[in-house]
């Protein structure tokens, strides 16, 4: 088979959730079909991409650029009018839909793999009509999930959205409940959607005692993580309540992943705020704590998805703590591979969890538990093998 993908960016070094998503599943789809092209569209300027060629190789993943640095200008340039922005990106979806056209032979390609965002998904069904190849639409997530409703970028992403999930002969959706939701909400048939969760990849997320604890944080301390990268992750949940929780337990510090922000005023006495880390070196920071607390609010991304961070946790053999929303829950038997607290109890439900925690003998076993768990569950080989049945599906 041979299939080519239709990507937002191709980031490296790895950032994010989908750049890592997407390109270890890829070096997993590699060696099982033909050939595969990873088409990274002009949607998202980025300046990293100029620097490379327009076809360049990574861990035997062949990537193609459409970007260009005159068209990289002539975006810089009109985004700063905001006003046409909204109207612009489904005219540079035509757009980025004529370049892969001209720059790709598609006629050569099996299949056409559009991932989200809608963006994508839109110029993936463009190129899918124009020569008759069946269209996949993958689903990171559902777009309208993290617009506020009645806004006008939620009614385009649920117009677009819609209708490329009806348009689509293919489904795959990053988790069962993210395809649950999509059944329930647009009335798709169950056997043309194909879950394929978020993986991991064990060998690099290890525990690695390489740091000195004392060079970042107090000694003798019970160090907790937590992560401060988007709204979902609620920090202000612990930040908020961290004078309560420090006056409970006063041995505990916590350490702050994600994005610097000078506006926040820590307290160094309990906080530590990590620069922003590597890759491929967060398993030597994640080495330092000896619990992580993922307290997501829920709503329907919170509930349909599994974020790779639990599964790079657990696989280090950091002991989580978590809300209970399903995207987290489902990797976790309380008390077994980690430990949950319930929302709605809010703070007191929190601190009832965290002091059983402290008095947990072995809380170490916890970890490896977790660790055996993902490598058992959550692999990348794993789910590059749900892309397979896809295919395989839409071919035979």
């Amino acid at each position: 088979m041979k299939i080519i993908h239709i990507v937002k960016t191709a980031a490296f070094p790895l950032e994010g959730g989908h750049s890592i998503r997407n390109h270890n599943i890829f070096k997993a789809l590699n060696s099982k079909l033909s050939e595969l092209l990873i088409v990274s569209s002009i949607l998202t300027i980025s300046k990293e991409n100029l620097s490379r060629k327009k076809i360049f190789i990574k861990d035997t993943v062949a990537y193609k650029h459409m970007l260009s640095k005159r068209i990289y200008r002539y975006l810089r340039t009109i985004y700063k009018i905001p006003y046409i922005n909204r109207p612009l990106q489904l005219i540079l979806v035509y757009f980025n839909y004529r370049l892969i056209k001209k720059s790709v032979n598609i006629k050569n390609y099996d299949i056409i793999h559009g991932h989200s965002n809608h963006n994508n998904g839109l110029s993936a069904f463009l190129l899918s009509k124009n020569y008759k190849k069946p269209f996949i639409y993958d689903l990171h997530a559902l777009s309208l999930d993290i617009y506020k409703k009645n806004s006008l970028k939620y009614l385009m992403a649920k117009k677009i959205e819609t209708f490329l999930i009806r348009k689509a002969d293919i489904l795959i959706t990053i988790d069962e409940e993210l395809k649950e939701h999509i059944i329930d909400t647009f009335n798709k048939p169950s056997k043309v959607i194909f879950p394929a969760p978020n993986g991991i990849d064990s060998n690099l997320f290890k525990r690695d005692i390489s740091l000195k604890n004392s060079d970042f944080i107090p000694k003798n301390k019970f160090i907790i993580g937590i992560d401060n990268s988007k709204a979902l992750e609620n920090f202000d949940f612990i930040f908020n309540n961290h004078s309560e929780l420090v006056k409970s337990y006063p041995d505990i510090f916590f350490v702050v992943f994600g994005n610097e922000d000078k506006s926040l005023k820590l307290d160094l006495n309990y906080f530590k705020l990590l620069p922003k880390i590597k890759y491929d070196e967060m398993p030597k920071y994640y080495s330092l704590l000896n619990l992580f607390i993922i307290p997501r609010f829920r709503n329907k991304m919170s509930e349909t998805i599994t974020p790779l961070k639990i599964l790079e946790l657990m696989s280090c053999e950091i002991p989580v703590l978590v809300s209970d929303v399903k995207g987290l829950t489902e990797c976790i038997k309380d008390g077994e591979t980690g430990f949950v607290f319930k929302l709605e109890d809010d703070i007191d439900g929190l601190k009832e969890v965290l002091s059983q925690i402290l008095k947990f003998k072995n809380i170490e076993n916890i970890g490896k538990q977790a660790r055996k768990w993902v490598m058992l569950n959550k692999n990348w080989e794993l789910t590059a093998l749900n892309y397979l049945k896809a295919y395989k599906s839409l071919i035979n």
